[in-house]
């Protein structure tokens, strides 16, 4: 049924049940799942992470497989989809981190990157598909920042390279055309800020100044081992967990500088961490099997380095089971705090009110391990992943309301015998149905006279309606007019990268230039 026609506030707001369930037709162990965040088609897609090295991604409506993505040789351990949805991060443990441009058919790898150990996870930064935050099992935690072109005459070294000269006095403009380099946006200078190096940088460099007092600075400390990093909504600040339960808050406006450390599970361990959609609240999963909503406030007013400060205002746990959990987040209104239960024979997700600080509701699926559970961007829809590799989709079916729209429409609250009427199902004679028939065909038409269609309000005249030839017109249309379909592209981009991956999936246009991708510098 349409959306427009259903009622939002008879909505629920929490799934109920397992109503999908998506997967290969073999078993295949599926590490994580994610939903495609934002743009025209939000949510509309699911990329799956699996152990035959591959990527998946499936379509909710359809519950089809449109892209399978191979390029790695080890199990895919984390992926990450920009906000455009247009291009996806796949981290394998194979070492490498492989950028896929789904524009494509069949996806296009633009970009491969390789570490120094495996890949736990990654993210994309917002609003940029070139900038990316990578955690590494060694517990390091590096920014990538793809932005930067290389120069033109790098371009020209297969070309003009003779004896070591690159360029041979020749410049690109006096090339021929078929010998000139074809640009593409991503072969860019490949920048990496380790974030621990820059930490100890900035540790020594304090450690030399006289007079200094460091016993209360965030640098007294040696920085603990990365476990997990998350982008803030806002991408000035990579928020990072810890082996040692600490929250490190790193900003890129300062060159990767520590601004700001915050213990917020003891010493446990924290494994994942998560940002409702305003940057205001933080959902930390940590060792010691408990779920906590951390308050944060940012203020960069009177200060060279912004001021950021941290509060646990909620504590979540299974008191009776001591649950560890896989799978944590926001709702997509930011309302509700979901967690997967890691039960070796359960399938259940818990969800809490975020308000009251209080359980909600207790999902319970098929009988097999949860592995990764991640909710909707906008609608009250929630996927968790089996340790068999299936994704089951939980959502609650909404009453069709077709009285609504339909005015002859009557809803019956049970069943009732129907009284036919007199001569409802009558048949009727066909030597009469042939003779009116024949009357109807014998009616003089009217072929003179000018004025609208009969029946068809709103129509032009006769005479306004002719064929653009016989006016005289050019029937061809103007410039202005061509394309007018694709007015709601972001057209003002001639880059194009901030396109939605769904647009060319549906739409299927062909004529989109590929050479015209340029860089992220703007955005």
């Amino acid at each position: 049924m349409n959306q427009s026609f259903l009622n939002p506030f008879s909505t629920p707001s929490i799934p109920e049940s397992v109503h999908q369930v998506l997967g290969p037709r073999t078993e295949v162990q599926c590490h994580c799942a994610r939903f495609n965040p934002r743009g025209l088609f939000a949510g509309q897609y699911i990329a799956s992470a699996r152990s035959d090295w591959a990527v998946a991604i499936y379509d909710v409506e359809t519950q089809g497989m449109i892209r399978l993505l191979q390029g790695h040789v080890k199990p895919v351990t984390a992926i990450a989809w920009s906000d455009s949805g247009r291009f996806l991060a796949s981290a394998s443990a194979d070492w490498n981190v492989v950028l896929w441009d789904l524009k494509s058919q069949p996806a296009r790898r633009v970009r491969t990157m390789r570490f120094d150990g495996p890949v736990a996870s990654i993210d994309f930064a917002p609003r940029c598909s070139k900038v990316l935050v990578v955690t590494l099992e060694s517990q390091q935690a590096i920014v990538v920042d793809l932005r930067r072109r290389r120069r033109a005459s790098r371009g020209l070294t297969q070309v003009n390279g003779i004896n070591g000269d690159h360029t041979n006095g020749v410049t690109h403009d006096n090339l021929p055309s078929s010998s000139k380099p074809v640009y593409d946006p991503w072969q860019t200078v490949e920048v990496r800020m380790d974030l621990g190096e820059i930490f100890e940088q900035d540790r020594t460099a304090k450690e030399e100044e006289v007079g200094e007092s460091t016993s209360a600075d965030i640098h007294s400390s040696a920085l603990p081992p990365i476990t997990t990093t998350k982008f803030h909504p806002l991408g000035a600040y990579v928020f990072a967990g810890t082996s040692r339960g600490e929250i490190l808050v790193f900003s890129l406006l300062h060159k990767g500088r520590l601004v700001s450390r915050f213990n917020a599970s003891g010493a446990s361990a924290i494994k994942e961490i998560a940002f409702d959609k305003s940057g205001r609240s933080l959902v930390v999963n940590s060792n010691d099997r408990s779920i906590r909503i951390v308050s944060i406030s940012i203020s960069a007013q009177a200060a060279d380095v912004p001021q950021i400060s941290m509060q646990v205002i909620h504590r979540f746990q299974d008191l009776v089971n001591r649950t560890p959990w896989n799978g944590i987040g926001f709702s997509g209104d930011g309302e509700y705090v979901y967690a997967g239960a890691a039960h070796k024979a359960a399938h259940n997700v818990y969800v809490w009110d975020r308000g009251a600080g209080a359980l909600d509701k207790i999902l319970e699926g098929p009988k097999e391990p949860l592995v990764d559970a991640d909710w909707h961007p906008t609608r009250p829809l929630l996927l968790s992943v089996s340790l068999s590799g299936s994704i089951n989709i939980w959502f609650t079916p909404n009453a069709e309301n077709w009285s609504a729209y339909a005015p002859g429409f009557e809803e019956l609250e049970e069943n009732i015998v129907y009284q036919e009427g007199e001569e409802e199902f009558d048949l009727e004679d066909e030597d009469e149905v042939s003779r009116r028939k024949r009357d109807e065909e014998e009616v003089d038409v009217d072929v003179l006279s000018v004025g609208p269609l009969p029946g068809a309000s709103g129509v032009k005249p006769a005479e306004q309606i002719v064929h653009p030839k016989a006016a005289g017109l050019d029937p061809r249309p103007s410039p202005n007019e061509e394309g007018k379909e694709w007015e709601y592209e972001w057209e003002d981009d001639p880059e194009r990268l901030q396109e939605d991956f769904a647009l060319y999936v549906n739409l299927e246009d062909e004529d989109l230039d590929e050479d015209a991708l340029g860089d992220m510098d703007g955005h």
